[in-house]
């Protein structure tokens, strides 16, 4: 070992301990270059399951070293206010997942240069290389800070403070021997000031020292007090100090040193003693001596621990039962002992026995044992190379991190070679800033210029495991070939740096190893295809198995006789034995086999202006304690907690965790195989900011038992003084700050979902698949989260208990909801409390409440008991429920109870018993405030209610998820020609919602109002008036022109706004283009289409545009988009097959595909009687009736693309024939466009149509005979003049003749809802298209 010694002398060891010159396998480019790509630094997740429309299946982020952060973008978007000639997209999924598309001709940089803006230019940065640790030779020292083995800060953790007590140490054995008339201790010593640990021993025992008998009868000691003193000796009291030693203390005696050490640097202390003198030595000179009285000797009482209450190095520890001298001091401290020198009673040179104990290399083997301390190496040049010490440079790097870390100043930037680095990153106080308690308690600190640590790539792994070299052979177990090899446990402790006694994690290739279990299931770590209504056989998705580590299963995870699986292990620890029974392709080797050895891969305490860029955390979490102004970026953590993790209980605590400070920032990261633990939370944090975050398949066995419901989130971010502070909400001079949540996607977890913290602005998330089986919620909001907070731009599907849910035993108020999807759960918006503004919502499929603002649950303004009666104050505008609507405020409360509203108690039971005045009226007051509601259309809200679907371009369907079995169970048919998810919740063309909704300022006009918080929420009490008053809820927009203007004569009720430029699209960004729409493969698209796309992922959008390009028959066009605008208008021809692709800066999204229908469905069709002429409301039925009173009108939108020349086929199917015995006639209806009605009358009144129907064709039950559910075919390309709408009547002239087609609203089972064979809810939307009018193009 090498170490360099305060006062110009060196010491030269022999590497006696660690045979541990560890070169980890580098992955990717050779170490000696960077082959990056600029603009491209962020991380690309697993393969995404089928109803995940991303498709890029490779975890290969493109690196950018020197990314520019922008935390708050400003694209360029241009609004759209006219509406476009063409139908709405239909997003879909992607089944398969294409690979990322790789750049073409990466650049490649020389060694020691690092790509940045398409130059290579010399990297500016404290370099580390792993790949390089082999040019240094190494010496271990034992390592002491404040963290435990298990990652736990160990001292007083306050926000603004904070001080460490550690339980670092090394503890003597028992029988070590009492030193007695003569000894020499002595030690190579590096320790760090710190303001709190003002006294820390270097030698002695488990007492502090200290000027009172409490301390008396101690063991020799040396202590290092106020940075610079020694005390040495064996007492508590200075005979050289006035008045403190009494007569009966002299053999209390210990001496005071002034200036006898510096910290940060490396210093060789002894201490002997002869007789009646105490003589204290610092790099071999004698800096004190001092004198007992003769007689006097040390207490009997062993030296029992070497460092306690100690921060820093100590090294190559000597004992000696004999005083050395000056100069035997000085000829032995810069080398090696032999171990056998005379007097000699313990050398510990850091070395370890086979049981991971401090070996002592003398002949006494007085063994050690460690205490919560690391080994470490110190590293120093071998003769071949020039490298003296560690510089950071190319040539000369840290091959560490943590060495990196003890020399990097402020403004500083690390740069990490790509590589494995097992270490434990750890830091206390680096770039710290200070605050005072009182006064600093409301005041944002100043940040300090940032340290960066930056991988190289997305191959620089912080790294929980150590490889395992073993020899493996092949036995037979349980009638399987499976492998077994004997692991050396102290060559893994010695690579972890501390003690490992057991196998946690096993990975082979870093794929993921199961315990084995007596319930088998694939590896949980592959992407699936399935959702929580159809998950995928054999996986844990479908199995739902219980926590086997924290319930009483009758086994334990990892019994040998349990293995009988591919891809399980089991491991016997009291024979060192591995047991694995391999899949095909991960046949294990002496190279590719890695085990978990640690809980956390990075700590740091008080770190403040700290950024890590482009790093993936393997295996171990990470957990910030009160840092300001902390980021993480471009990152991905992955397995960062496991099930049964030391046996531990269950506790939020788990996970990868910020804890405190202001302004923290995590951004386009991925946290994935996240176990029984939160996959991130923010905690007492004020401003966080997440953005373009994704977490997926977290959390494997259920928790429906446990009570643990492992949601990310943010929660306590405020600041806040009185008697009330343990409620935020009432807390005097509560200052917030409000967390920041956007593009964020979380998919396929059992696990929670999201609980975003006080005030918080949450957008452009998207939560599916959640397996939860708990009382929770996709967005969960209790009290203090829901008031004043900003909810807008997301996407809940498939959560399966709540999508959004206001919630407490008094919940909050002033909520305020916007443009919202919520689709295949139990509960969809959930809405308790009060004063809640929920604007622009799209709920349906969901099994009891589509959208509900109850009245329970809310105890008023100030949220004190006891209750009040909720929602009377909230506001529901331009949305759409399509089940079940229930609220209490006016004109909602109608539906439930005619006109008694302050009556309304319930909000579930829907009052049929009304007079029919009384319904038309509730219908055209929630109308008129732009809410539909699918049951109340229906007249004395009979079910089956009428689905929204129908009225949508092609949106998610929750039964389209479910199995075929399932599906032909309930409809005796698969409805769905495709498993294929869609995604396109926009008003399809000819939709009842186009147009029908109200204008709100800040919302759906165009405007960006900037208001102030207040003015966002005000106070309900204080302004009465608030709900009629002008609506400035907009808080600070993303990007100018975020709220779009509405798109017609009034904003469309739902989420989105037909004809728009721009399909907004919730979730985690890629690196490229991604999320086609239609999707990729997609078939059957409709002729008349806009292709839709998501944008990559920039922390700047200003100036961003993208180049998309489709061809095919009668198509070769590239236009030019500007962000957010994404909609590719285009009419297509039929039966054809088309390519797209979209590139933004240079990066494409690859190649896209899709086939389009051979026919089109029409806009609208119903039946009307002729004798009524007013207004009808918007109705959803299966037939259209033909009789003497009755006549049908079908309207056709014929694409632009279409020649008319060409033949087409009106196609009809009749449901039932009852009497044909005069005149069927098929009109042409001689007007353009209508809607359900025409003007204020309705579309089939006698006086309009006899003055606009032209006959077209004469049938009779011999020239067109008709059968039920056998469809009729008409050439009509002749009365086809040019594209555009046109519609067709059908009539007939006899009284008696009664004729019923299938409209295109036909389904099967008629729509309705069913409880399966299991006692399963199952909704019973099921499209019967085959007998839907079309228009053919063959």
């Amino acid at each position: 070992m090498h170490k360099t010694l305060t006062g110009g002398k060196t010491k030269l060891f022999v590497a006696i301990l660690l045979s541990v010159t560890i070169l980890l396998p580098a992955c990717g480019t050779s170490p000696n270059q960077i082959s990056e790509k600029a603009g491209s630094s962020t991380p690309t997740p697993t393969p995404q399951p089928q109803p995940e429309p991303e498709p890029q299946p490779n975890p290969t982020p493109q690196p950018n070293p020197t990314p520019q952060p922008q935390p708050n973008p400003t694209p360029q978007p241009e609004p759209q206010p006219e509406p476009q000639p063409q139908p709405q997209p239909q997003p879909q999924p992607q089944p398969e997942p294409e690979p990322e598309p790789e750049p073409e001709d990466p650049i490649t940089c020389d060694a020691g240069y690092e790509l940045i803006n398409e130059i290579c230019v010399e990297i500016n940065a404290l370099i580390v290389d792993t790949n390089l640790r082999s040019i240094y030779q190494e010496d271990a020292h034992l390592y002491f800070d404040s963290f435990n083995n298990l990652g736990a800060f160990q001292g007083s953790n306050y926000w603004y403070d904070g001080y460490p007590t550690p339980s670092d140490g090394m503890l003597f054995p028992n029988n070590f021997p009492v030193l007695t008339t003569q000894f020499t201790i002595e030690a190579n010593v590096f320790f760090r000031a710190d303001d709190f640990l003002t006294t820390q021993v270097i030698i002695g025992n488990d007492l502090k020292p200290g000027k009172n008998k409490n301390n008396e009868d101690r063991p020799p000691t040396i202590v290092i007090d106020d940075a610079h003193q020694i005390w040495y000796g064996f007492g508590y009291c200075d005979p050289t100090v006035v008045d403190e030693c009494n007569d009966d203390d002299q053999s209390q005696i210990r001496f005071v040193v002034d200036n006898a050490i510096t910290p940060h640097a490396w210093h060789h202390v002894a201490f002997t003693f002869e007789n009646t003198e105490l003589r204290l030595y610092v790099n071999g000179v004698m800096v004190h001596s001092g004198n007992v009285p003769a007689g006097v000797t040390p207490h009997p009482v062993a030296i029992s621990k070497l460092g306690h209450w100690f921060l820093g190095k100590i090294d190559d520890v000597r004992i000696w039962n004999v005083a050395r001298t000056e100069t035997e001091i000085n000829n032995a401290m810069t080398g090696p002992l032999q171990g056998n020198e005379t007097g000699l009673v313990a050398y510990y040179t850091m070395e370890t026995t086979p049981d991971f104990e401090i070996k002592d290399v003398s002949a006494n083997d007085y063994n050690a044992t460690m205490v919560d301390t690391d080994i470490r190496s110190e590293f120093f040049n071998l003769p071949e190379h020039d490298c003296p010490v560690p510089q950071g440079s190319n040539q000369c790097p840290y091959p560490t991190i943590n060495t990196a870390l003890a020399a990097v100043t402020s403004g500083e930037r690390i740069y990490v070679k790509e590589g494995r680095y097992s270490e434990f990153v750890k830091a206390w106080k680096l770039n710290y800033i200070d605050q005072d308690s009182e006064t600093d308690f409301f005041t944002v600190p100043t940040a300090n210029p940032a340290i960066i640590l930056e991988g190289q790539n997305d191959q620089v792994k912080i790294d929980g495991t150590v490889p395992v070299n073993a020899t493996w052979e092949v036995m037979n177990h349980n009638g399987n070939d499976i492998y077994k090899a004997v692991i050396d446990m102290h060559e893994i402790s010695l690579l972890a740096g501390v003690k490992v006694e057991n196998v946690i994690s096993l990975f082979v290739d870093d794929r993921y190893m199961i315990p084995a279990m007596p319930t088998n299931f694939t590896n949980p770590t592959d992407p699936t295809t399935g959702n929580p209504n159809n998950p995928e056989p054999g996986t844990i998705w479908a199995l739902r198995l219980q926590n086997p580590y924290w319930h009483d299963l009758g086994y334990f995870p990892g019994e040998l006789a349990n293995l009988d699986f591919e891809e399980e292990w089991s491991f016997d620890a009291s024979t060192s034995t591995l047991y694995l029974y391999p899949s095909q392709n991960y046949i294990p080797t002496s190279s590719n086999v890695r085990v978990r050895v640690r809980t956390e891969v990075l700590h740091f305490d008080h770190v403040d202006s700290f950024e890590m860029k482009n790093i993936h955390f393997w295996a171990g979490k990470f957990d910030i304690h009160n840092g300001s102004f902390i980021k993480v970026e471009d990152c991905r953590a992955s397995h960062s907690w496991e099930h049964g993790l030391h046996g531990w209980e269950p506790s939020y605590d788990y996970g990868n965790k910020i804890f405190g400070g202001w302004y923290n920032t995590v951004q386009n990261c991925i946290f994935e195989f996240v176990n029984s633990a939160r996959p991130l939370q923010m905690v007492d944090a004020m401003f966080p900011l997440w953005e373009n975050l994704l977490f997926q398949y977290n959390d494997w066995f259920e928790n429906g038992d446990d009570g643990y419901v492992y949601t990310s989130g943010t929660n306590a971010n405020y600041r806040g003084q009185g008697e009330n502070c343990g409620n935020p909400t009432l807390c005097e001079n509560t200052l917030y700050g409000p967390p920041v949540i956007r593009y964020m996607t979380v998919n396929q977890v059992f696990n929670g979902a999201l609980n975003p913290g006080l005030h918080a602005l949450v957008e452009y998330t998207r939560i599916e698949n959640q397996y939860l089986d708990q009382d929770g919620s996709g967005i969960q909001r209790t009290t203090g989260n829901a008031t004043k907070s900003t909810t807008r731009y997301v996407w809940l599907i498939n959560t399966n208990r709540n999508g959004m849910r206001l919630d407490s035993s008094c919940s909050g108020t002033s909520a305020y909801v916007h443009h919202a999807v919520a689709a295949g759960q139990k509960r969809g918006f959930r809405l308790k409390g009060d004063y809640h503004k929920a604007f622009h919502l799209s709920g349906y499929d969901n099994r009891t409440y589509d959208i509900s603002l109850p009245h329970n649950k809310y105890c008023g303004t100030d949220k004190v008991l006891p209750e009040e009666t909720g929602g009377l104050n909230s506001i529901l505008l331009n949305s759409f429920a399509e089940a079940s609507l229930a609220c209490v405020a006016e004109p909602c409360c109608r539906y439930h109870d005619g006109t008694n509203c302050t009556g309304y108690v319930e909000g579930t039971a829907v009052n049929a018993d009304s007079s029919t005045a009384v319904q038309m009226e509730s219908r055209l007051a929630l109308l008129s405030q732009g809410v539909w509601w699918g049951r109340a259309l229906n007249e004395g809200y009979e079910l089956p209610y009428q689905h929204i679907h129908t009225e949508l371009a092609d949106p998610f369907i929750d039964n389209r998820g479910r199995s075929d079995a399932s599906l032909i169970e309930q409809f005796g048919a698969d409805p769905f020609e495709s498993e294929m998810q869609d995604y396109d919740f926009r008003p399809r063309k000819g939709s009842q919602l186009i147009d029908a909704g109200v204008v709100i300022v800040g919302v759906n006009d165009g405007t960006d109002p900037t208001v102030q918080l207040d003015e966002i929420f005000p106070d309900p009490v204080a302004d009465p008036d608030w709900k009629t008053n002008p609506l400035p809820h907009n808080v600070a927009v993303t990007y100018p022109g975020q709220n779009r203007p509405y798109v017609g004569e009034a904003p469309d009720i739902g989420a989105y706004e037909y004809g728009d430029t721009v399909y907004w699209i919730p979730g985690y960004r890629y690196p490229h283009p991604s999320v086609p729409i239609p999707g990729d493969g997609a078939i059957n698209v409709p002729i008349d289409y806009s292709l839709v796309w998501n944008w990559p992922y920039k922390k700047d959008y200003a100036g961003t545009t993208a180049t998309v390009t489709v061809t095919g028959p009668g198509i070769n066009r590239t236009e030019t988009f500007t962000y957010p605008e994404n909609v590719f208008f285009e009419t297509f021809l039929p039966d054809s097959t088309y390519t797209w692709s979209v590139t933004v800066d240079g990066v494409s999204g690859g190649e896209w595909s899709f086939t389009t229908a051979d026919d089109i469905h029409p806009l609208r069709d119903v039946s009307r009687d002729t004798a009524v002429s007013a207004q009808m409301p918007p109705r959803h039925d299966a037939n259209l009736d033909v009789t003497d009173t009755t006549m049908a009108f079908i309207q056709f939108d014929i694409p632009s693309s279409i020649d008319t020349n060409t033949s087409m086929y009106l196609e009809l199917t009749p449901d039932e024939v009852t009497a044909y015995d005069g005149n069927l006639t098929l009109y042409k209806f001689n007007y353009g466009e209508w809607s359900e009605n025409l003007g204020d009358k309705n579309i089939g009144s006698i006086n309009i149509t006899n003055e606009l129907l032209t006959p077209l064709l004469v049938m009779t039950s011999t020239s067109h005979p008709l059968t039920s559910d056998t469809t009729i075919s008409f050439d009509i390309s002749q009365w086809i003049d040019d594209s555009g709408e046109i519609t067709f009547v059908l009539g007939t002239d006899v009284a008696t003749d009664d004729i019923s087609f299938y409209s295109r609203e036909k389904q099967f089972t008629d729509g309705f809802t069913i409880l399966d064979g299991d006692g399963i809810y199952q909704h019973g939307y099921g499209p019967q298209v085959g007998v839907w009018p079309r228009i053919r193009f063959p």
